[in-house]
């Protein structure tokens, strides 16, 4: 790193962490070396760029864009602090011009032009680090990787492909030049690492690469790119690479020298002329920004001369910028035919006057702007010029004598007003604050040299030396100026109060609060906890946990930005810790009548002033049993405020308690010099005053509902504290809307109700203002019917008759038939099952035929009474079921016992022996007969007959043979 002869403009690249931070790790991991890192960088400008005149260039980071960095705003935020550290150690390094840069890194696909959604990718940190950047770098190696042998290659393999990628890469850094003048208003630099690396045709593929670059010249300047650096050499400082191949034939042209262990690239820079610097391996000195003039930057141009005019030499070869210098020109070919004469100085013709052929004299005019070496040239016609002859402008070092004020803040924007000699106007002056960017300086328009400057803002507190500059070169010596943290100013504190064992987040409003990288909180002497700055506007507002207190009561608490200066105290008061309320008991009572209310929850503190607060309507002391339990009356209140009210139990932590014996109507009074401790809401309800009832016609009605039901009694107020009718009738749990008819008397409709059967009646507001009760009775609606399966069934009943219909399956159900009645089974919500009694008196068995075979009328009946629309059920006579005679023959007068069933006894009841001889049967049991064998009448004769049996002379059993005997 030695710099006996400087030939050529430093450029240092310096990888930020090393490899720690490209793809694995996150920043959180490096925080701890953070500190190394910086000290590292301020060494490195102590023994390296200390070595150098002129400018230099560091650039930060060239794989900016690699793993998370390109997303993460703090490591922006770090670069930005070293590059203020970086400006800080070499601003005390009079013939350095330090210029510090960031980084990209390689910058896409090198098949592409333009890739702004991959650049985009970058701004996150990019944007929070540009603002401190002198410029921007971007990097690209244009090379081959071959996937089959893993390795990189030296050569290239496809001409097609590689005449594509050493066409774009000139043209790419053009698009990305233009991305970073528009997105972040910084000038770039644009270096390749060649590594001489060779196309298929043996070319030097950066040869072929820098044509291009000429060709472009003129839109680079114009898109703010300063400067083009193929890298074809390296000094390695970190000990990481190796002659392993991976930079071609740049491993045997440069030493790899892991001598050092600071991490940086010495390379070859081109600066302002690309055909000088192939040509003659020297650079020029760029101002910085450079001017957009691409003659002088990336061409070189031949400029007309004439032999026959000549400058030999100029008395004095300086003036001031700020023009008037008479300059004498000596030379020749200066008196031709009489024409006026021009000097041309920096491009500005101003008038000459011929002394001799040989001499002449010109007043300088104000520089353009620039300062150092200009051409300087005379013509004396129109026609003639002599070749330009090196002018140099220089303006008399600005001197700083007072500077008011002597301090500012670090969040900026302080108007800083300087006095002092030698202020020149249209030279870029400006102010700059120790190594921050130098900011404009604008005269004030009072004393001739009295100018004001803005201080920056910054990301710490320091003093620096504050300096007055033209174009970035010419300094002023420095004086001592302060940038200090502001002083917060603090409003209020919300919550105000907080639990004595701390740990709750409060929020602090006021101004001035540093958001660049801590704030605190102090809690009267306890050590400060950290804040979270919460930036609004003016950075208004810090958050912050509560350090545990001492005692209970109130402290100062204040905020620093640095840990000595503090802001205005607001008073903090810590509390037992915070009451909680978990219930009230009762949670209700009448607005007529003070109540006593049980209050239980956790926290209470038992020698503190204690009050309930119901809600606005009013508050009353407190009585304290225990941590857990105390007790308050409600207070006394009108119709007007019934309804429910926020419940919360209040106590006093300092200062004079009020001194209550009763209970207070409005809002409790919070004062502002007392600290309190408040509770959780919970709800208190202030009811009506009950009505009272003497009695209430009808006193029944169908379970449907709708009855209309008039009470009578004392009380009834048809308004509430909202001023609307609110009086209800409760029929158990469910209530319906009243009509007020007079004082004493009020009407409902009763509600539909889910069961039969009787309810309290109660009117009120709610159901905690409940009057007395009176009873009703809701009756079953009559059931409905729709068919009977069977519709009919014998005189002698006894057959299941199913129901249809719509039933009550709670209720007990009876069914008519006629003037029988039998209990209903098996009921269901649409049918429910009948047994038919019997249709006959079996004491009186001749009355059959003539009263029971034919229609009955059919109902469903409740126990109440109600019945069910009438259907009809028909009775009849059963047809009998013979099986066999005992005996199956006989003579005239023979007993026979015939079996079967349906033998109905009555006067037809019947045996006939074949077609016309009948018999009359008696009835002996349910499942048999007796009847004799009837003579024969004449001219019949003996043998088999069919026996049948009727129990009305119409329906017939099926025969069964019978033998007749002689």
């Amino acid at each position: 790193m030695k710099n006996e002869n400087q030939t050529v403009t430093p450029v240092f690249l310096l990888w930020w962490f090393g490899s720690h931070a490209h793809y694995s790790h996150k920043l959180e991991e490096l925080e701890p070396e953070i500190p190394s890192y910086m000290s590292e960088l301020k060494r490195f400008v102590k023994e390296v760029v200390s070595t150098y005149t002129g400018p230099v260039y560091i650039v930060l980071d060239p794989e900016y864009n690699i793993g998370f960095l390109r997303k993460n705003v703090r490591f922006g935020l770090l670069m930005a602090e070293a590059a203020e550290i970086l400006r800080e150690e070499a601003s005390v390094l009079p013939r350095v011009d330090l210029k510090v840069g960031l980084g990209i890194g390689d910058f896409g696909n090198k098949l592409r032009i333009s890739e702004e959604k991959e650049w985009d990718s970058y701004r996150p940190s990019l944007a929070a680090a540009a603002p401190s950047m002198d410029f921007i770098s971007f990097t690209q190696m244009p090379r081959q990787y071959d996937a089959k042998r893993e390795k990189w290659m030296c050569e290239s393999k496809d001409e097609k492909e590689w005449d594509i990628v050493h066409k774009n890469l000139p043209t790419r850094a053009l698009a990305l030049a233009r991305w970073i003048k528009q997105k972040f208003d910084r000038p770039s630099m644009f270096h390749y690492y060649s590594t001489l690396y060779k196309s298929s045709t043996g070319d030097m593929v950066h040869s072929k690469i820098l044509d291009h670059v000429k060709i472009l010249a003129k839109s680079y300047l114009d898109e703010g790119l300063f400067a083009v650096a193929p890298l074809d050499s390296f000094d390695d400082h970190s000990g990481n690479l190796h002659h392993d191949g991976f930079w071609c034939e740049s491993d045997t042209k440069a030493g790899i020298l892991p001598t050092q262990p600071l991490e940086g690239r010495e390379v070859k820079l081109m600066t302002q002329n690309v055909a000088q610097w192939t040509s003659e391996k020297k650079a020029v000195n760029p101002t910085f920004p450079p001017k957009p003039a691409i003659d002088m930057i990336f061409t070189k141009r031949q400029q007309p001369t004439n032999a026959t005019v000549a400058i030999l030499a100029l008395n004095p070869s300086s003036g001031l910028a700020t023009g008037g210098t008479r300059v004498t020109i000596v030379g020749r070919g200066f008196n031709l035919n009489n024409v006026t004469p021009y000097c041309y100085i920096a491009g500005v013709r101003v008038n000459a006057t011929v002394i001799t052929d040989s001499i002449a004299v010109c007043v300088t005019p104000q520089s353009p702007g620039i300062l150092g070496a200009v051409n300087f040239a005379f013509s004396p016609n129109a026609a003639l010029q002599s070749p330009p002859v090196s002018f140099q402008y220089y303006l008399n070092t600005p001197m700083i004598g007072f500077v008011f004020p002597t301090s500012a803040s670090t969040i900026g924007g302080t108007p800083v007003t300087i006095r002092g000699a030698n202020f020149a106007f249209g030279f870029n002056l400006r102010c700059q604050f120790g190594p921050l960017q130098p900011v404009v300086a604008t005269f004030t328009g009072g004393a001739p040299d009295e100018i004001v400057c803005i201080s920056p803002k910054t990301l710490r507190a320091r003093d620096v030396n504050l300096r007055v500059l033209y174009n970035g070169a010419t300094l002023s010596p420095p004086v001592r100026f302060e940038l200090v943290w502001p002083v917060p100013t603090i409003s209020k504190v919300v919550p105000s109060t907080g639990s004595i064992v701390g740990g709750q987040e409060v929020t602090v409003f006021g101004i001035n609060f540093n958001d660049y990288f801590y704030a605190w909180c102090k809690f009267g002497q306890v050590y400060p906890t950290d804040a979270q700055v919460v930036q609004y506007s003016a950075y208004t507002r810090v958050k912050c946990p509560t350090a545990p207190g001492s005692a209970i009561g109130c402290v100062n608490l204040t905020v620093t930005n640095d840990g000595a200066h503090y802001s205005n105290p607001v008073q903090f008061c810590y509390t037992p810790e915070q009451p909680v309320l978990t219930s009230i008991a009762p949670s209700f009572g009448p607005v007529n009548i003070k109540t006593n209310v049980v209050v239980t929850g956790e926290r209470f503190g038992s020698t503190l002033p204690s009050f309930c607060l119901f809600g606005r309507v009013g508050y009353s002391p407190a009585q304290v049993f225990n941590s857990t339990t105390a007790q308050c009356a409600s207070p006394l209140t009108t119709v007007f405020n019934s309804g429910l009210h926020n419940f919360t139990f209040v106590q006093q932590l300092n200062g004079t308690a009020p001194s209550l014996n009763d209970s207070v109507l409005g809002d409790f009074r919070f004062s502002p010099s007392v600290s309190y401790a408040v509770t959780n809401t919970l709800r208190w309800n202030y009811t009506l005053p009950a009505p009272f009832l003497t009695s209430l016609t009808p006193s029944s009605g169908p379970q449907t509902g709708g009855t209309q039901v008039t009470i009578y009694g004392s009380g009834f107020i048809t308004y509430n504290y909202t001023g609307s009718a609110s009086l209800l009738c409760f029929f158990g749990l469910n209530s319906s809307p009243v009509t007020v008819l007079t004082e004493t008397s009020i009407r409902c409709d009763s509600p539909a109700s889910s069961f039969v059967g009787t309810v309290r009646v109660a009117v009120g507001y709610d159901q905690f203002s409940l009057s007395n009760s009176l009873n009703f009775t809701y009756l079953s609606p009559p059931p409905k019917v729709n068919y009977l399966d069977p519709p009919s069934g014998p005189v002698y009943g006894g057959n299941p008759v199913i129901v249809y219909g719509v039933f009550n399956r709670f209720q007990t159900y009876f069914c008519d038939f006629g003037t029988d009645t039998v209990q209903a089974l098996s009921v269901r919500s649409d049918s429910l099952v009948c047994v038919a009694p019997p249709a006959v008196n079996c004491l009186n068995p001749e009355n059959v035929t003539a009263l029971y075979d034919g229609l009955v009328p059919f109902t469903v009946r409740q126990e109440n009474g109600t019945s069910s629309l009438k259907l009809w059920y028909r009775y009849y006579i059963p047809t009998p079921v013979v099986v066999d005679a005992i005996p199956a023959s006989g003579v005239y007068g023979t007993p026979v016992t015939v079996r079967g069933k349906d033998f109905f006894p009555g006067a037809k009841l019947r045996c006939q022996f074949g077609g016309d001889l009948y018999s009359i049967a008696t009835k002996v049991d349910e499942y048999s007969v007796t009847c004799l064998v009837p003579p024969r009448k004449r001219g019949s004769f003996p043998g088999v007959v069919p026996l049948r049996v009727t129990n009305d002379l119409v329906n017939f059993s099926d025969p069964i043979p019978f033998t007749i005997l002689q």
